[in-house]
């Protein structure tokens, strides 16, 4: 569960020109304030019980790893 989490831009997603401040974006990404150009979508290409590869629409790569709940409660317990 994110409590806090931000997507952080350096340069114009879509001109890839440098941004003089930085665009925080909340996640999950309100994209009904975005145009059409910045929405797209992720093909799984490999799946099992901790690990999912995925695809961009772009050809961006994503590895995304379940992590073990039961060091995810000692965080959660040890922050409060």
């Amino acid at each position: 569960r994110f409590d806090e989490a931000f997507f952080k831009f350096t340069q114009n997603p879509l001109s890839k020109t440098p941004l003089a401040d930085p665009l925080r974006l909340p996640y999950p990404v309100p994209f009904r304030l975005l145009p059409n150009e910045s929405r797209g979508f992720l093909a799984t290409t490999y799946l099992d019980e901790d690990l999912r590869l995925a695809r961009g629409n772009r050809g961006s790569v994503f590895i995304l790893r379940r992590l073990d709940e039961s060091k995810l409660s000692l965080r959660s317990a040890g922050a409060s």
